[in-house]
């Protein structure tokens, strides 16, 4: 597999991402399947007392569905034997781990410097060990997720947090 999900999808424009001279991070697929969507959190939104304000109640559906089909299907595309430390409860939360890293890095703790090399098809990182600013093509990648249950909880805490602006009004008699 590569070192993130989409760079062999199409590695010219991977390439181009990668030399732009702009700061970038990379979330690897690995580090993205540490935690899971699961029943736990399900659990978390029905049991909070304002769960009817919240936006994420209206989704409750889809959010079981999608775990049920992480389920069924996470080992197919993710096999143990080659992700052992994935989490099995559910579905991936992919693209939230960018936004923590931007909002609450402390999370994370240590990042590594890479280059990423073509070889033979895959995009490989090579870690680089004295980074400077101008190296081109470096990219940041978290090594640890430090905190996975401070992380479940800013998660959802922030989900529970986002209530409809749309207030029902009573009709009159």
């Amino acid at each position: 597999g590569s070192f993130e999900l989409n760079f062999d999808r199409d590695p010219m424009a991977t390439n181009a991402l990668l030399n732009a001279d702009v700061p970038k991070v990379v979330i690897s697929q690995t580090f993205s399947l540490l935690t899971a969507f699961g029943f736990d959190e399900l659990k978390q939104i029905n049991d909070n007392e304002n769960r009817d304000l919240t936006v994420v109640n209206k989704f409750m559906g889809r959010l079981t569905a999608q775990i049920y089909l992480w389920l069924a299907i996470g080992n197919a595309y993710f096999p143990p034997r080659q992700y052992p430390e994935k989490a099995t409860d559910g579905f991936y939360l992919w693209d939230i781990f960018a936004v923590a890293i931007l909002t609450e890095p402390e999370l994370f703790g240590d990042f590594g410097a890479y280059q990423a090399q073509h070889v033979d098809g895959v995009f490989v990182p090579m870690e680089i060990t004295n980074p400077t600013t101008t190296n081109v093509g470096t990219f940041l990648a978290p090594r640890a997720l430090l905190d996975e249950d401070g992380f479940k909880a800013i998660f959802m805490e922030k989900i529970l947090s986002i209530t409809s602006n749309v207030r029902r009004q009573r009709l009159s008699p």
